[in-house]
């Protein structure tokens, strides 16, 4: 199970993670909503999907 948990996320589970939260919920700690990630995931994806699988390897 925990083998499961620590692994490296795909840029598919990523999108789908993000695309499954409300766009109208609180904005984060960074002052964005989840709206604004799904309006510029063209733009965005790519760098937000480094960025958290870095996260996951740096542990």
């Amino acid at each position: 199970m925990n083998t499961t948990l620590i692994a490296i996320p795909s840029p598919f589970e990523i999108r789908e993670a993000l695309f499954s939260i409300n766009p109208d919920k609180a904005p984060g700690p960074d002052g964005f909503s989840a709206s604004f990630y799904q309006n510029f995931w063209d733009i965005l994806g790519e760098d937000v999907v480094k960025d958290i699988q870095a996260f996951f390897i740096s542990n």
